[in-house]
């Protein structure tokens, strides 16, 4: 993003914090100082920054996924044709994931100018439009007056929330031009009631090019962003698994999970949410899964303490539907992608988090995996997942869980296309080399690949020894 310096600018306590955690005495021993101060303030400048690849997972299950490439390439060139978009793309099949997509912009690094009326929506419409969304009727914050369907208007993101609904008024506090629509809404359709609806803005023309994918053949590929699909193929469960996906909406790794078992088997897909549960009840209908079974529950509480192993579960693990709480050692494979402090989503406009808030996740993180490694069977595999930098959060959870539980090892990943743990952690080199991490190495640098520029991500895969 243009002006982009760092979400951390009116919130120096957490960069406090996200510094002492990162940068510890073992990396500037490692590293030194000057070029540890190099490497976060680089890291500063990759969050405000726009991924310059789409990823896109395909629905193997029904199309392959040159078949998809070639749909979705003919899909965007008519959207050039039409007049939908301006920027051209490319769509090419990942090198190293055999069902992903990578989309990038073929358009010239261009200056896009703001249209004289303004529209403004919330932060994370904004962040959404940059990701290559349209802008929708619930993100919109203010209008001109007598705006009218047809329009051509410049899309601005109140970064920090203080822009009322319903403004009329040129919105004077920061705000980011993220790109140019047109108006499908008029202004007394956008707020003439408490909950709106619908498309209000189509986006012509966005700062970063991105590809605009919404409603785009929803059974066959699910946009997704490209660790989340390596987490599942790390996992790799297996026709016939019972699986266990704990924190599972918005359900795109619950999806991806129920594709790689083709359909057979069990997963169970958790979350805390009822509105969210039912979200992802909807996709997996829409994408025709019978193996996945949902429940709106609190992870933590999944495991009957009082049972110890499969007696009285027999009849459901042939096929039956599963029960809560679920006994001791029943699933082959556990997903645990755990409630974190998201600190590597990209963009970040500005972050508000408090550094309470921050130190929250590990406490919580914790309980969740002790349920995890009870549920898990013998010679179980247990991957842990966030979308956050924190030491504490990655390395710091690995090494407690090692000490904490002697039936675990650490396992090498497939595939692996990250860095290796950061230093800090309590974790050794050879452990350290199992881990994988998406973003910023402290060593060397940001790689600017398809690879690496995605967001901040880690992930450890665990097995439970037979002993």
């Amino acid at each position: 993003m243009e002006n982009a310096s760092s979400p951390f600018q009116k919130n120096p306590e957490l960069k406090k914090s996200l510094w002492e955690d990162l940068i510890n005495c073992e990396v500037i021993e490692k590293i030194g100082e000057p070029k540890a101060q190099k490497y976060f303030n680089d890291l500063e400048l990759w969050l405000c920054q726009v991924p310059h690849i789409t990823t896109v997972r395909v629905n193997t299950l029904h199309t392959t996924t040159l078949q998809a490439r070639e749909a979705l390439s003919e899909i965007l060139e008519k959207q050039i044709s039409s007049g939908e978009c301006t920027d051209k793309f490319t769509v090419d099949i990942h090198p190293h994931i055999p069902d992903l997509l990578v989309v990038s912009s073929d358009s010239d690094n261009e200056t896009v100018h703001p249209c004289r009326r303004e529209v403004i929506v919330g932060a994370l419409c904004g962040v959404a439009v940059l990701r290559g969304a349209d802008v929708y009727a619930p993100g919109v914050m203010g209008a001109p007056l007598n705006l009218k369907q047809g329009e051509k208007v410049a899309v601005f993101t109140d970064i920090n929330g203080m822009c009322k609904r319903g403004l009329t008024k040129p919105f004077t506090g920061d705000k980011v031009f993220v790109g140019n629509g047109i108006s499908v809404l008029n202004r007394q359709d956008i707020f003439k009631v408490s909950s709106p609806r619908g498309l209000a803005v189509r986006i012509i023309k966005r700062i970063c090019p991105s590809p605009s994918l919404n409603g785009i053949m929803e059974e066959r590929l699910f946009l997704q962003n490209l660790p989340s699909v390596v987490c599942c193929h790390v996992l790799n469960p297996q026709p016939g698994d019972w699986v266990l996906d704990m924190c599972a909406a918005p359900g795109g790794k619950t999806t991806h999970l129920a594709v790689l078992m083709k359909n057979k088997g069990t997963i169970v897909a958790l979350d805390k949410s009822k509105s969210k549960i039912q979200r992802l009840s909807e996709n997996i209908q829409r994408q025709k899964f019978s193996n996945v079974y949902t429940f709106a529950c609190d992870s933590i509480k999944a495991l009957d303490s009082g049972k110890t192993g499969f007696h009285g579960y027999t009849i459901k693990k042939t096929g039956g539907v599963p029960e809560l709480p679920f006994p001791p050692e029943l699933f082959d494979c556990i997903l645990l992608d755990a409630p974190c402090s998201a600190l590597g989503q990209r963009p970040q406009f500005t972050n508000s988090m408090s550094t309470k808030e921050l130190h929250s996740f590990p406490s919580l993180q914790k309980k969740l995996f002790k349920t995890a490694v009870s549920l898990l069977k013998k010679t179980g595999k247990l991957v842990y997942s966030t979308c956050t930098l924190t030491i504490a959060e990655n390395e710091g959870l690995v090494s407690w869980a090692l000490k904490t539980f002697p039936s675990l090892a650490l396992e090498k990943q497939e595939p692996h296309l990250g860095y290796q743990g950061l230093i800090g952690g309590g974790l050794s080199e050879e452990q350290r080399s199992k881990l994988q991490r998406f973003g910023i190495s402290p060593q060397d640098g940001f790689k600017k690949c398809v690879e690496h520029d995605t967001i901040g991500f880690f992930i450890a895969k665990f097995c439970k020894s037979d002993v």
